[in-house]
């Protein structure tokens, strides 16, 4: 499922886990994702529900240099807003955060920011 060149016990526990709950691995046939002392592995992978499989575009393994034996994992999200959307109400007693009355315009701008001013070229 993540395209590792080995299986083993505990791999084959996972897919099974992983399937009888709905959810598969957004992994692309890239380089491994881990390097370290012990060699290499596939053992990062990203998980998602089989309807939300086709929002994950681009996943891949950067060659970014890392403070980890663990390589970065990239991917675009596709995230489609509609008014529909945003005008949708809580229906669920549990809901623990109502994040429809968000300003999520600002919360894009900072967090982009941010995440370009930490950028060190």
């Amino acid at each position: 499922m993540w395209y590792s060149p080995t299986t083993d016990t505990r791999g084959r526990l996972l897919v099974d886990f992983l399937t009888s709950h709905g959810l598969l691995t957004a992994n692309e046939k890239d380089d491994p994702t881990y390097s370290g002392p012990t060699g290499v592995s596939w053992n990062d992978i990203t998980v998602t529900k089989i309807n939300l499989a086709h929002k994950i575009q681009n996943w891949r393994v950067s060659e970014k240099c890392t403070q980890s034996d663990h390589k970065l994992i990239l991917f675009n999200l596709m995230i489609h807003s509609t008014k529909r959307n945003s005008e949708r109400t809580a229906s669920d007693s549990t809901r623990k955060y109502a994040t429809q009355v968000g300003n999520w315009n600002m919360f894009h701008q900072k967090t982009y920011k941010h995440a370009n001013n930490g950028r060190t070229s």
